[in-house]
């Protein structure tokens, strides 16, 4: 699809290209009848020269024709490869021409004559390829000549014609043909790139506010549109999408001081609440009421995790969350991992299974990546079904770069949930109605991992299980 900018520097070259081409065809128009107007007022004039000498010749002539021959040297002023015929009454040639000889509409062209309005015509004939312009006259002589010819008809009409090469006008014409097929694509040409800075020009506001657009987070929201100098449409609309982007801020800044609010607020009350279920659940000697204290307990939990998640991303949104970097055996990490789950894994009849190909050490947050390894751990767990499986490892990549793997051989996730799994709350549709979760572990572990210059990566097929590869640098 074509741009907008595109559809305009087309659309301007169009618009151009017709009205040049317009232009052109109108100039060629008028020169066209310029150069014929010129060449008709010279055969005019020939004819003013003629009407006389002939007339006179005519009667000198008494009725001997070959004087009239005689007149065939005249030649005219301002014109190339010119000359005349003159047609008796009887249409017979009485000053033949050798270029006009063969022409044969002297009577149709003598009755328009005669029978319109005005006396003279002119045509445009070839002959041997060569155009002509010709002017047919009729000749009409006075009573005393008419006398003399012992006529009885009244008038006595004879047939002059005319005739100039067009040569000279064709050459110019082409000429000016040649001008135009040279000048008509230079100048779309000169529109297209004119049109094209011009637009350029334009959108540049635009761009650059898009490009700023662009950059605009959740945890960018400081960022604001460059204003342009001219005040115009392009600046009512960055000053009014500024003022969204600062209203979408306030409301962000407020749900972040809402959700940061809450949280910190719940953990007391829910750490108060915990203690008195165990106390209760301790000595309580009915057994529904400890199944019930159970049950409570373990919804307590998952309340109490929930807060330390949404205060975790609290803290990344708001940059409050340092690292505390330092050099760790990432190997004895994975180990204490896999038995903080070794236990919670056999008692769902799951299959745990760790592999280190050797000690590695590394420069980061020993908490930070705990946490990354128990939200993907708690996920595979979570998803995996009675006689699953459950894979934990450790490889070193290069000398510059390790990989964590977990994989299960779970429930899957469908390829089209695939690229959301990381986005906060989300849930596969497959799990979200049978299995407790919050949706925002994956998007914790992402951050985490990010922090740590490292890359995350899901692989997964719906009934096969899911795979989640953690690439970190060494140092």
């Amino acid at each position: 699809m074509f741009s907008i900018k595109s559809k305009i520097n087309l659309a301007y070259t169009l618009v151009f290209g017709v009205l040049i081409i317009s232009f052109s065809f109108v100039i060629y128009k008028n020169v066209e009848q310029i150069l014929l107007n010129e060449i008709d007022a010279n055969l005019k004039s020939f004819f003013v020269i003629l009407d006389n000498e002939i007339e006179d010749a005519l009667i000198e002539s008494k009725g001997d024709f070959e004087i009239l021959y005689e007149l065939k040297n005249q030649k005219p002023q301002g014109l190339e490869k010119a000359g005349f015929q003159l047609y008796s009454p009887q249409k017979q040639k009485i000053i033949p021409d050798s270029i006009l000889q063969n022409l044969t509409e002297i009577v149709s062209l003598e009755e328009k004559l005669v029978n319109g309005e005005p006396n003279n015509l002119f045509q445009i004939i070839e002959i041997d390829g060569e155009k002509f312009r010709v002017l047919w006259i009729l000749l009409e002589l006075h009573a005393d000549y008419e006398n003399f010819i012992e006529d009885e008809e009244n008038d006595i009409f004879y047939t002059l014609q005319l005739y100039a090469s067009m040569e000279n006008i064709d050459s110019k014409l082409n000429k000016l043909i040649w001008i135009f097929s040279l000048a008509i694509p230079l100048g779309l040409l000169f529109t297209a790139f004119l049109s094209f800075f011009l637009s350029k020009a334009a959108f540049k506001p635009i761009l650059q506010m898009a490009e700023t657009a662009e950059n605009i987070s959740a945890q960018s929201l400081d960022l604001r549109l460059e204003l342009p100098e001219a005040k115009d449409e392009i600046r009512n609309l960055a000053e009014t999408l500024n003022k969204m982007i600062a209203r979408i801020d306030d409301t962000f800044k407020s749900q972040k001081q809402f959700i940061a609010n809450a949280s910190h607020e719940f953990r007391t009350p829910l750490t108060i609440i915990q203690a008195e279920l165990e106390l209760a659940e301790k000595q309580t000697e009915n057994e529904d009421l400890k199944e019930s204290l159970k049950i409570a307990l373990s919804e307590i939990d998952n309340l109490t995790n929930l807060t330390i998640s949404l205060l975790t991303l609290t803290k990344l949104d708001a940059f409050q969350l340092k690292l505390h970097k330092k050099q760790i055996r990432l190997d004895e990490l994975l180990i204490d991992v896999y038995q903080s789950f070794k236990a919670l894994a056999e008692s769902k009849n799951i299959n745990l299974n760790l592999e280190i190909s050797e000690a590695v050490e590394i420069l980061a947050d020993q908490e930070k990546l705990k946490q990354v390894l128990f939200n993907l751990l708690n996920n595979a767990l979570k998803y995996s079904s009675e006689n699953g499986e459950i894979s934990l490892s450790l490889n070193k990549i290069s000398e510059q770069k390790i990989e964590v793997i977990v994989s299960d051989n779970g429930l899957g996730i469908l390829e089209e949930e695939l690229p959301f799994v990381f986005k906060r709350f989300f849930r596969s549709k497959e799990t979200r109605s049978n299995i407790q979760g919050s949706g925002l572990g994956l998007a914790i572990v992402k951050e985490l991992v990010e922090l740590h210059d490292g890359e995350i990566l899901v692989e997964s097929k719906i009934g096969k299980g899911t795979k989640v590869i953690v690439s970190l640098p060494i140092t």
